[in-house]
C-alpha cells in the first residue's frame, strides 16, 4: 500500500505527546515573533536609506511624516541618528530572536526524537517472542538507531524550519507589498517558479534515493553485525576483504544517494543567487521605466529595501525547498520507523498473579510456527510435579527447545494448553508465570560489565545482594576462579564475555539463574560447555538447593540426566518414550 507524505506525517503525529505538542505550538508563536522582527527590520531599512540619501522625502511621505512629527522631528537633519538607531536595534532584536528560535527548535526536536526512539524500542521489546525470532535484528536496530535519527534530520527539523520560513516569508512579502505590491508579487512568482521547477524535475530521483537510503543503511548495519559477530571465522577464513567489499558496496550506494538528495536540496539557491540581483534590477527597471511605482519614494531606498528583502527571502525560500526535498528523501525510512511506532502493545496485560505450588500440566499440546505447514510439536501430554527434575532428550529438530519455550510462556500453543496449578497460562497471566522461571540457555548472553552485574543481571548496582552473588557462584562452581582474578567480582567480562572461556560463561549463566532463587529452573543444553567433572559438581549443587526447585533439563549427554526423576524422548515433535535414567540404560 502506498502512503503520501501527509498520511505518514499524520501517523507520526499520533506518537507525539501532549506536552511536546504544546512545545510545538509555543515554537510557532515564537516563529511569529521572529517573523514580525524580520518585517520590522525590512521596514526600518527604508527610512534609514532615505535618511542617508534624501531625508527630505521622509517628511513628504504620507505614512512616515506623521510618525516623525509625533516624535517631535521637524527637520531632515534630525532624522539620521534615530533612523540608524531604529534600524540597528531591529537588526539586533531580529538576530536575538533567531538565536532563541534556533535553540528551541533544536532542543524540542531532539527531545521529540528521544521520545520516539523510546516508544519504538519499548514497543519492540514488548512484542511476543514469536515476532522477535522472525525478525532480522539488524533491520530493527537500524530503524531504532539510524533511521529514527534520520527522521530528526530529515523530517522533524525540516518541518520546523519549513513552518518558520513560511511564516517569515509571508511577513516579508507583506512589508514589500506595502512598498509596492506589484514588485512583491513579481518576486514571489519568479522565485516560486524556479523552486517549483526544481521540485518537478527532481521528484523521481529523490524518490529513488529515498528507497536506496532505506535499504542500503539496513544492509550496512547487517554487514557490521555479521562481521563482528563472526570475527573468528572471518579471520580464520581470510574473509576480511570479502566482507570489506560487501560493506563498501552498500555504504557507497547509501552515501551516493544521500549526496544526490543533498545536492538536489541545495542547488537551486546558487541558481537564484546568480540571477537574484539581476531579477531585482530588471523588476525595478521595468516598473521605473513605466512610471508604475505608484509611490512618492525615491528609487534608491526602494532598491535597497528590495535587496535586503531578497537577501532574507532567498535562504527562507531555500529552507522551504530543501525541507520538502528532505522530507521526500526520507519517506521510505519514515515508513520503516512508523512500522515500529505503530506496533500494537497491550501494556495492561499480565495483571493476574500466578504462583507455582503443585504441578505443570501440558495437555494435548501442538505447535506450528507461523508461515509453516509442518507441526513442530504434536499432541504432547505431560505432567511436571513441583520439586521434580525432568530430562528431555531427542535429536536436533525434534522439538525440544520449542517445548521448553512453550513451558516458559515464550510461545503460545497452536492447540492444547499448558496449566500451572490447574490455571491455564494465557495473555493475562503469562508475565506472572515467567516471574517463577530461571532460564539457562546453551549460549549465554553476557553484558560488557562486571561479573557481579552479569550474575545479578538487570539489577541496579546499589540493589545487588553480594552474599547471594557469592553463594550462587559457589553453587555453579566458579567462585574459586573468580577469587583468583585481580578484581574478583568487579572484573569486566568484555563484550559477550570475550574475556572468559566457554565453560566460565556457562557457569556465570548458571549463577545468574541460581541468584534469582525461583521455583522453576530450565536448563537448555546449559552444561554442554562443561567437562564431566564440573558438570557433575554443578548438577549436584542444583539438586541440593534448599529452595528445592523444579528442574527441566534439555541435554544431549545422557549423563547430565542421571538425577532426573523421569526423562522423555522427543522424535518428530512427539513423545517417543518416557521413563527413568536406569531404564534408559
Amino acid at each position: 500500500m502506498k502512503f503520501t507524505i501527509i498520511q505518514l506525517l499524520r501517523s507520526l503525529s499520533l506518537h507525539v505527546s501532549k506536552p511536546q505538542k504544546l512545545q510545538f505550538i509555543s515554537l510557532i508563536v515564537l516563529m511569529s515573533f521572529s517573523s514580525v522582527s524580520e518585517m520590522i527590520t525590512i521596514g526600518a531599512i527604508l527610512p534609514f536609506l532615505m535618511a542617508l540619501s534624501e531625508p527630505e522625502l521622509l517628511f513628504s511621505n504620507e505614512f512616515l511624516s506623521p510618525i516623525l512629527l509625533q516624535f517631535g522631528y521637524t527637520s531632515p537633519d534630525e532624522v539620521l541618528l534615530p533612523a540608524t538607531i531604529f534600524f540597528v536595534s531591529s537588526v539586533v532584536i531580529a538576530g536575538i530572536l533567531k538565536l532563541v528560535l534556533l535553540y528551541f527548535i533544536n532542543f524540542t526536536s531532539h527531545s521529540l526524537i528521544a521520545n520516539l526512539g523510546y516508544v519504538a524500542f519499548i514497543k519492540t521489546l514488548f512484542q511476543p517472542y514469536s515476532i522477535h525470532i522472525s525478525r532480522n535484528s539488524s533491520e530493527v536496530i537500524n530503524s531504532i538507531v539510524v533511521k529514527i535519527n534520520g527522521i530528526l534530520q530529515g523530517v522533524i527539523i525540516p518541518i520546523l524550519y519549513l513552518i518558520s520560513s513560511l511564516i517569515t516569508i509571508i511577513g516579508i512579502l507583506i512589508v514589500i507589498s506595502l512598498i509596492n505590491y506589484k514588485i512583491a508579487f513579481s518576486i514571489l512568482i519568479l522565485l516560486g517558479l524556479v523552486y517549483y521547477s526544481f521540485l518537478k524535475i527532481t521528484q523521481n530521483t529523490v524518490k529513488k534515493n529515498s528507497q536506496d537510503i532505506a535499504s542500503q543503511t539496513s544492509e550496512v548495519l547487517k554487514v557490521l553485525q555479521e562481521s563482528f559477530g563472526g570475527i573468528r571465522d572471518i579471520i580464520i577464513g581470510n574473509l576480511e576483504f570479502v566482507y570489506g567489499k560487501i560493506y563498501k558496496k552498500s555504504e557507497l550506494a547509501s552515501r551516493l544517494s544521500q549526496a544526490s538528495t543533498s545536492f538536489i536540496g541545495q542547488s537551486p539557491r546558487y541558481v537564484i543567487e546568480t540571477f537574484g540581483i539581476a531579477i531585482i534590477s530588471i523588476v525595478a527597471f521595468i516598473y521605473t521605466s513605466n512610471n508604475s511605482l505608484d509611490t512618492d519614494l525615491s528609487i534608491i531606498p526602494i532598491i535597497g529595501s528590495l535587496a535586503l528583502a531578497f537577501q532574507k527571502l532567498l535562504p527562507l525560500m531555500q529552507n522551504v525547498y530543501a525541507s520538502l526535498i528532505s522530507i521526500k528523501g526520507i519517506k521510505d525510512s519514515l515508513i520503516d520507523v512508523l512500522a515500529l511506532l505503530n506496533q500494537k502493545v497491550d501494556y495492561e496485560q499480565n495483571l493476574s498473579d500466578l504462583k507455582f505450588n503443585q504441578s505443570i500440566e501440558i495437555k494435548d499440546l501442538s505447535f506450528t510456527y507461523e508461515g509453516r505447514d509442518k507441526e513442530v510439536l504434536s499432541n504432547i501430554n505431560l505432567i511436571i510435579p513441583k520439586g521434580s527434575c525432568i530430562g528431555i532428550i531427542g535429536k536436533t529438530g525434534s522439538g525440544k527447545s520449542t517445548l521448553v519455550d512453550i513451558i516458559m510462556g515464550l510461545l503460545s500453543p497452536t492447540s492444547g494448553s499448558i496449566s500451572v496449578d490447574n490455571i491455564k497460562v494465557n495473555k493475562a497471566n503469562v508475565r506472572s508465570w515467567m516471574s517463577n522461571i530461571s532460564h539457562v540457555p546453551q549460549s549465554i548472553y553476557l553484558i560488557d560489565d562486571s561479573i557481579s552485574k552479569n550474575i545479578a543481571f538487570g539489577i541496579e548496582s546499589r540493589d545487588i545482594n553480594t552474599q547471594l552473588v557469592i553463594k550462587s557462584s559457589m553453587q555453579a562452581d566458579i567462585n574459586d576462579i573468580i577469587d583468583m582474578l585481580p578484581n574478583k567480582y568487579d572484573t569486566v567480562v568484555g563484550e559477550r564475555g570475550v574475556a572468559l572461556s566457554g565453560g566460565q560463561r556457562q557457569r556465570i549463566g548458571l549463577s545468574r539463574a541460581l541468584y534469582k532463587e525461583l521455583p522453576l529452573i530450565v536448563l537448555d543444553e546449559a552444561t554442554s560447555a562443561l567437562d564431566n567433572k564440573t558438570e557433575s559438581k554443578v548438577m549436584n549443587s542444583i539438586n541440593n538447593l534448599k529452595v528445592n526447585p523444579t528442574i527441566v533439563i534439555i541435554a544431549h549427554r545422557i549423563s547430565s540426566l542421571k538425577n532426573c526423576d523421569f526423562i522423555i524422548e522427543l522424535e518428530n515433535g512427539k513423545i517417543k518414550w518416557q521413563g527413568t535414567f536406569d531404564e534408559i540404560k
